[in-house]
C-alpha cells in the first residue's frame, strides 16, 4: 500500500480518486506532518466502539441544546449551522479530547464532492497558499473529525446538503431541516438526527466523497479565518 501512497502524494497515481479514505488519510498525515504541525492524537486501528457509539448519542443531544448560540436577529439558525464546519467541529474535537481519551480523533481539513461535483474543492496546492499568505475571509473548505483513520465525524454536512444543494433548499430552510450526524466508513455512512430539531436525512442520492488533505488542531489554527 505504501507505494500507491506516494503516487498519490506525488500525484502520479493515474486515478486518486479510486483511492480508499485510509490511503488519502495517510498521505494528509504525511503532508502534515512534512509542514511540521502535530497531530491532534496518534492515529490507530480501533477505537473502542462503545465509546463512539456513546459519543455519537451526546453529540446528538449537546449540538441539539448548542443550536440555541444561531439564534441572532437577521439570520436564519438552520443555514448559519450548515456553514459553521470550523467551529463546531473545534468544539467537538475539545469534547473527545477532554471526555472520550480513549478515541483518537483527529479534526480534518479537506475537500469534499457532493454528487462528484458540487462542495468543497481543496487541494494541497491551495492549503500551501494559505499555510504561506493566510487564508481568505470565507473558509472555503470543509473541516470534520476523522476517528482512527477511516472513520468519518461530520456534524454539519447533512444540514449544508439540506440547505444548499438539495433542490428543495428553500423547504428545508422554511421548515428548519436540519441534517443530522453523519458518521461511518466511506461507502456505508450513516446518519442520525439531532435531538429536539426538526430533521430531515439528506436525500439519498447525492453521494459524498470526503478528500482530507491536512490533520490537526496546530494546521488548523493557522488556516481558519480569524473571524470564523
Amino acid at each position: 500500500m505504501i507505494n500507491k501512497i506516494i503516487a498519490i502524494f506525488k500525484g502520479k497515481s493515474r486515478n486518486a480518486k479510486n483511492a480508499t479514505y485510509e490511503e488519502l488519510f495517510e498521505v494528509a498525515k504525511t503532508f502534515t506532518k512534512g509542514k511540521s504541525y502535530s497531530l491532534d492524537s496518534p492515529t490507530k486501528s480501533s477505537s473502542c466502539v462503545t465509546s463512539v457509539a456513546t459519543l455519537l448519542e451526546e453529540l446528538s443531544d449537546l449540538l441539539g441544546k448548542y443550536q440555541s448560540n444561531y439564534n441572532r436577529p437577521d439570520y436564519t439558525p438552520v443555514y448559519l449551522f450548515g456553514g459553521d464546519c470550523a467551529n463546531i467541529h473545534s468544539l467537538i474535537l475539545k469534547h473527545i479530547q477532554k471526555h472520550y481519551r480513549g478515541i483518537s480523533a483527529n479534526i480534518t481539513i479537506g475537500g469534499v464532492l457532493l454528487s462528484g461535483q458540487q462542495g468543497f474543492q481543496f487541494s494541497q496546492d491551495k492549503c500551501n497558499e494559505w499555510l504561506e499568505n493566510g487564508s481568505p475571509e470565507i473558509f472555503s473548505c470543509h473541516a470534520w473529525i476523522t476517528i482512527d483513520n477511516d472513520y468519518i465525524l461530520d456534524c454539519t454536512i447533512g444540514t449544508y446538503i439540506n440547505t444548499r444543494i438539495d433542490p428543495a433548499k428553500d423547504d428545508n430552510i422554511s421548515q428548519n431541516a436540519y441534517g443530522g450526524l453523519t458518521f461511518g466508513k466511506v461507502g456505508n455512512l450513516q446518519h442520525i438526527a439531532i435531538s429536539n430539531l426538526k430533521g430531515k436525512r439528506p436525500p439519498e442520492d447525492i453521494k459524498i466523497e470526503y478528500n482530507p488533505v491536512i490533520l490537526g488542531e496546530e494546521a488548523f489554527e493557522v488556516i481558519v479565518p480569524k473571524s470564523t
